[in-house]
C-alpha cells in the first residue's frame, strides 16, 4: 500500500474536515495574494481533493461516457474516368 492510499484511508471518517482544511488554506492564500491567482487556487484545491478523494461538491462520479461515434468518412472522390483501350499515338 503506497503512502498516498494510506492518507486516503485515514482521511475517509474524516472528508468533511479534510474538505474544509484544504478550502481554508486557499481562502486564505487567496486573501493574501489579492485575489490574483483564484482560479489557480481553486484549481489547485479541486485537483488536491480529487487526488485524497475528499471532494464532496460533486456527486458522485458517473460512469465514464461510452466512445462517440466516428464521423463518418468523408465520401471517397468520384471514380477516375475508364482509361482509353487505344491512347492517341
Amino acid at each position: 500500500m503506497g503512502l498516498l492510499d494510506t492518507i486516503k484511508e485515514k482521511l475517509a471518517p474524516h472528508s468533511d474536515k479534510a474538505e474544509q482544511a484544504v478550502d481554508k488554506a486557499t481562502d486564505m492564500i487567496d486573501e493574501k495574494t489579492g485575489g490574483k491567482y483564484s482560479g489557480q487556487l481553486d484549481a489547485g484545491a479541486e485537483k488536491a481533493k480529487d487526488t485524497l478523494g475528499i471532494n464532496n461538491d460533486e456527486a458522485a462520479p458517473e460512469a465514464p461516457a461510452e466512445a462517440a461515434p466516428e464521423a463518418p468518412a468523408a465520401e471517397a472522390p468520384a471514380e477516375a474516368p475508364p482509361a482509353e483501350e487505344n491512347p492517341p499515338a
